[in-house]
Formats: structure tokens, C-alpha cells, sequence
């Protein structure tokens, strides 16, 4: 019998979460991704999902990224861009659920390109995006995810070869200046 320590996280039971859902009915994404959120973020992804009905294989597929830690590493939404910060503010484009799991997908290289992109387009129709606007990420996935796909690869392998745990590609030194610039201005 496995009894779990102090420090192993326990997901909470259904009706515990049917009570969290009642008492924080305004959860979004921001709690989630937020490290000083009163609710654990893994707790606070699963109440998110319960409060929008995902059950199931899609619950399970997006709250993993969170139990082992991934969304801490990815970048979430992400573009070829090279100006990709101000578009991202501008446009209302943020680190989501889904684009988390889409990433772990793309770094395990399981199930395939097609596969994950199609499952991002369904899962973001289920946590309450719209349809239209999903579509349209879609879109762009296909048109430009091979580059992202590839690049994930590659790290996944270098990781595997080298026994390092680093799951964000490696973005060159002028666009990170260019986001830091950003960042002091506003």
C-alpha cells in the first residue's frame, strides 16, 4: 500500500472539486498559471476543467502537463514571430492549457503532428474558446508548426543524449533583447 508524503501532491476527490468550483466560480487560466494562487495550480486546473464540463480522456490529457511539471518549462503559445511578445500582448494571446499540452505533445513527438494539432483544435473548442478563432489557430499550426515541431524534436533528443530535463527551446539573444526592451517600457 502506497501512502503518499507530506510533499507527494493528492488530486482531490470529485466532490471536493464540486465544492471548489462552487466557491471559486471565476477560476480562469490566470490562477492557473499564477505561482501565488491561493489554490495549488494543479488543483486549480482541475477545477477550471470540472467548471466547464471536460471529463474524461481530454480532463486527463490536459491536467498531465501540470502533475509533472511541464507547464513550468514551455513557453505555451508561440510563434515564428521574431516580434512575437508585443503580438502576443496585443492580440490577447497567453500561455493556455491547452497550448501547454500541445507543446508536451510536440516534445514527445507522440502522437504525431497531425494527431496533436488536431486535438488542440478540439480541446480548445472544449475549454470555451471559440470556434472561429480555433480554427484559425489551427490553421497556423499547420501552415507553420513543422518548424516548432522540429525544433522540439531536436531538444527532446539533445535531452535524451546528454541527460538534461530542459524542455524550452533555446530562442537567439537578439529577440530576447528585444522582449526585455518591451518589458521595461510598459
Amino acid at each position: 500500500m502506497h501512502f503518499p508524503s507530506y510533499l507527494e501532491y493528492c488530486p482531490p476527490g470529485d466532490t471536493e472539486l464540486d465544492e471548489l468550483a462552487v466557491q471559486h466560480p471565476n477560476m480562469g487560466e490566470h490562477e492557473i498559471h499564477n505561482p501565488n494562487s491561493i489554490i495549488d495550480n494543479r488543483t486549480a486546473i482541475r477545477v477550471f476543467l470540472r467548471s466547464r464540463g471536460v471529463k474524461g480522456l481530454l480532463f486527463d490529457r490536459l491536467v498531465e502537463p501540470y502533475d509533472i511539471g511541464f507547464y513550468k518549462k514551455c513557453d505555451g503559445k508561440s510563434s515564428p514571430v521574431n516580434r512575437l511578445p508585443m503580438v502576443q500582448r496585443k492580440s490577447g494571446f497567453k500561455r493556455d492549457i491547452v497550448a501547454v499540452r500541445h507543446d508536451l505533445d510536440y516534445y514527445r513527438g507522440k502522437p504525431s503532428r497531425r494527431v496533436s494539432d488536431w486535438f488542440y483544435v478540439i480541446s480548445q473548442i472544449a475549454v470555451g474558446e471559440g470556434a472561429p478563432m480555433s480554427w484559425v489557430e489551427w490553421t497556423a499550426l499547420r501552415l507553420f508548426g513543422h518548424r516548432a515541431w522540429k525544433a522540439h524534436r531536436d531538444r527532446a533528443l539533445e535531452n535524451a543524449l546528454y541527460g538534461r530535463d530542459d524542455y524550452i527551446i533555446s530562442l537567439p539573444d537578439y529577440i530576447l533583447e528585444e522582449y526585455q526592451d518591451l518589458r521595461l517600457v510598459s
